[in-house]
């Protein structure tokens, strides 16, 4: 595995909402700044930085940083690569590679819910046994489970928390209305919703 270490200093110049005029001239300033510096340094050498953008970045700090990057790369101090063409470069000498810990700041906000995605997934895979093709919900709930999933959510815990237990109920609820009837009595498909009802005028019978 391949671990690849962002650089704080620059990362965190596009934290915080960035947005007024002057905060934004301000973090462009120290970005130019910094990126300036590091290629002056060693100005005969071509070396690799990763810029980590905030999990909660805003769209003023996006647009901010956007603007930051096109401005160095017209000043031809840098140029803008690949992920991949960072993650294979030579690690530069004397950098420590020594992770630093998981923020608890960070993990506060990580999603606490993928259990609850299996048992959807789950109950989703028992509704497609029992339903006869094509199916009405499979994309449906497929759709749901992945927005149930989207970091979105990160800033709206209970939102999200609410919206997969909502979808989780109206999947066990169909479930639920799916019953066996006993022999004596006829089952029909409502070609519809595929849902099982009792028709009391059809009796089953079995030739001997």
């Amino acid at each position: 595995m391949t671990a690849v270490v962002s650089d704080s200093t620059i990362s965190d110049i596009f934290s915080g909402d960035l947005n007024t005029v002057s905060a934004q001239k301000i973090a462009e300033q120290r970005f130019l700044a910094e990126t300036l510096e590091i290629a002056n340094e060693q100005p005969d050498i071509q070396r690799s930085i990763l810029i980590q953008p905030p999990r909660d970045l805003s769209i003023s700090a996006a647009e901010t940083l956007l603007n930051s990057l096109q401005q160095a790369t017209t000043g031809k101090w840098i140029q803008p690569v690949p992920y991949g063409t960072v993650a294979t470069a030579t690690p530069t000498a004397g950098v420590s590679s020594t992770l630093a810990p998981y923020p608890a700041s960070v993990s506060g906000n990580e999603l606490q819910t993928l259990p609850d995605v299996n048992l959807i997934q789950s109950d989703l895979s028992e509704l497609q046994k029992i339903i006869a093709p094509p199916d009405p919900y499979q994309s449906e709930f497929n759709a749901a489970i992945l927005r149930s999933v989207s970091t979105q959510w990160r800033d709206q815990s209970q939102a999200g928390e609410d919206y997969q237990e909502n979808t989780k109920l109206y999947l066990q609820s169909l479930l639920g209305s799916v019953t066996l009837l006993g022999k004596p009595n006829g089952v029909t498909l409502r070609a519809a919703t595929r849902r099982p009802f009792r028709s009391p005028s059809s009796t089953a019978c079995r030739k001997a």
